[in-house]
């Protein structure tokens, strides 16, 4: 684990339950079975990276988020993790299987030694993948109010923060996955990276098993099928 000494940095993680997910995501098909499988396997995932940081973290899924709106709850959770008396609060969500502790320890960095209050992490479709504040460029009602879930995002981001407010955009665009489309797609990349190979070969092994199951697998599987059975087997681990 890393150790790191940024003071007054804590990170939120904004997620549902696996369950919850399942209800809610189409990865593989039909059943919440499967799809729930799929979500706590990526929830894991963006759970053991942020633990990897050393920097405290609180997990707010769907039994402790408040609001009728997705902006609301998302605006309720930061102020929860603010009122706890930190300054800054990282927040990430489990559909970006290519997050990584560094990205996280790298936002810290950027927030506690006072060059940003803002951080960003841009995502492929608009949107972000992380977002950092420092509690006085955190207004809840702009945040709430912000374009969630649209490919508009990012630039009313960029549009709304002051001259005042230092915005600090990460390097990386990264995509997500929340969909059978996305999976399909970052199962047919060949990843140099050890942790998101392992997260590739664990995917890879589930889906194999839920196949081979069924002789139908496009009533189940209607995306997945465009992968040849060898690419669903589990890679070779990086030794």
């Amino acid at each position: 684990m890393h150790q790191h000494n940024s003071q007054n940095v804590a990170i939120l993680y904004f997620t549902r339950s696996a369950k919850a997910e399942g209800m809610n995501k189409a990865f593989t098909g039909r059943t919440v079975h499967q799809n729930t499988d799929v979500a706590r396997l990526l929830i894991d995932h963006t759970q053991k990276q942020i633990e990897e940081t050393g920097l405290p973290f609180f997990i707010i899924d769907e039994t402790r988020q408040v609001g009728s709106s997705f902006g609301e709850r998302f605006a309720h959770a930061f102020q929860q993790v603010f009122n706890k008396g930190f300054d800054s609060v990282i927040a990430v969500g489990n559909d970006t299987p290519q997050l990584r502790a560094d990205h996280l320890l790298q936002a810290a960095k950027l927030l506690s030694n006072g060059s940003s209050q803002k951080v960003i992490g841009p995502a492929a479709d608009g949107g972000t993948w992380l977002m950092g504040y420092h509690q006085k460029a955190f207004c809840c009602q702009i945040f709430k109010s912000l374009p969630w879930n649209s490919s508009s995002l990012l630039d009313t981001l960029l549009e709304q923060t002051s001259a005042e407010i230092q915005i600090s955009l990460l390097e990386d665009i990264l995509p997500d996955i929340d969909n059978s489309r996305t999976l399909v797609s970052f199962l047919k990349k060949k990843w140099p990276n050890e942790i998101i190979s392992l997260l590739v070969w664990q995917l890879r092994s589930l889906l194999f098993n839920y196949i081979s199951k069924f002789s139908e697998q496009h009533t189940f599987f209607p995306s997945l099928t465009v992968l040849p059975a060898r690419l669903l087997r589990a890679p070779p681990l990086v030794s």
